[in-house]
């Protein structure tokens, strides 16, 4: 895999059937600065390693390496990225969000993250996911092994939900403002 980051133009990854392939946190770093126009990453196990994994008990089944705050270096280092599908472990601490200064706008739209559990805290994930990748919406995830099905729908429902909500606020918020300016455009220019 490291052979690949020495192809600055590549834009789309797509690699089915990973049980051999190690992907973590640094390594997402590291194509984050080697691959400045990328756009999509696809890293996730054939049908059959699916199935099978699917069928592992809660005790012996993998946990991914990749975390959220993983996929930050992708955020401030390609403006392209649009499409991420990876096993990521999402039931890890979030750091609190830092408003003083705006993270670099990210176009990522379509997130998902394999197996998951309930989410810890189902708001701050959306504030995280929703200051990092606005653009996101909805996160792709199916139920891991062992956990309650109802509880991890309910939490990742919660989750988009608030992203939806996030979305708009930020849609009427960018309208007062835009109305703002005109208004004031207009009250400087005495019209």
């Amino acid at each position: 895999m490291h052979t690949l980051l020495h192809l600055p133009r590549l834009a789309d990854l797509a690699l089915i059937s990973w049980e051999s392939l190690s992907v973590d946190d640094g390594f997402i770093a590291e194509i984050a600065h080697a691959w400045p126009v990328f756009e999509a990453l696809h890293i996730r196990p054939t049908h059959e390693n699916l199935l099978r994994s699917i069928h592992l008990t809660s005790d012996n089944a993998v946990t991914p390496s990749v975390t959220l705050t993983g996929l930050l270096p992708l955020a401030r280092h390609c403006p392209a990225l649009r499409l991420v599908i990876l096993s990521i472990a999402t039931d890890v601490d979030l750091p609190s969000p830092d408003f003083s200064t705006p993270p670099p706008p990210s176009p990522l739209s379509t997130l998902y993250v394999g197996m998951a559990v309930p989410p810890r805290d189902p708001l701050r994930l959306a504030v995280f996911l929703s200051a990092h990748f606005p653009m996101v919406t909805g996160v792709g995830f199916y139920p891991k092994p062992g956990e309650d099905i109802f509880e991890t729908n309910m939490g990742w429902f919660m989750v988009e939900s608030l992203l939806d909500h996030f979305s708009l606020i930020r849609e009427q918020e960018r309208e007062w403002a835009e109305r703002s300016r005109r208004s004031q455009g207009e009250t400087q220019t005495g019209w």
